[in-house]
């Protein structure tokens, strides 16, 4: 039911620039994309900042895109974007994220029997985080999804909007780079 009221407001939006329909679009949206952002992002008012210009953005695209009513659904593209903000906050800031960042946002390494043992080796968690830095933005979220938030590989593929094949085979992946480093 949520995807059809989804797609009509979001038609509204496109069409006839309804400030109304993109404010509900909003409400869905505005608790589950601030936690998202506030998941990876060092304080509150970062996440909130993030969440205005991810909002602001989608906005502009929507309204200003021809021809783009089978482009995305407006979670997808919220979450696309928030993803990009993301890395861009980072790039930004060009410090390596310390682990005093992760534990301000609220990142708790979970005990987790699927936890590859050379990472459960690394004493050091920093270095482990810097080791993540050298991944890929999207597996490095999913090693942060499953091993520092546990969450089960059915939610993450939800978040990202894959299937649970393809976040099994990124996660594969990204343990298999990091045992190079490690």
């Amino acid at each position: 039911m949520q995807e059809l009221t989804e797609k009509i407001l979001l038609f509204r939006v496109r069409t006839s620039r309804d400030e109304q329909a993109f404010g509900k679009l909003y409400d869905l949206y505005k608790k589950e994309l601030f936690r998202f952002a506030r998941s990876r992002l060092p304080t509150n008012e970062d996440a909130d900042d993030l969440s205005a210009h991810t909002f602001f953005t989608a906005w502009t695209i929507i309204t200003t895109s021809h021809g783009a009513e089978d482009e995305h659904h407006f979670r997808g593209l919220i979450y696309h974007i928030a993803r990009w903000a993301i890395t861009d906050f980072y790039r930004k800031k060009k410090d390596d994220i310390s682990v005093d960042a992760l534990t301000n946002a609220g990142v708790q390494l979970a005990d987790n029997k699927e936890t590859p043992g050379k990472i459960e080796a690394v004493a050091d968690l920093s270095m482990l985080v810097r080791y993540l830095d050298r991944l890929k933005p999207e597996q490095k979220e999913v090693v942060i999804l499953r091993y520092f938030q546990d969450m089960e590989y059915e939610e993450i593929a939800k978040r990202l909007e894959k299937n649970v094949n393809a976040v099994r085979v990124m996660l594969h992946r990204a343990i298999k780079e990091l045992r190079t480093y490690l």
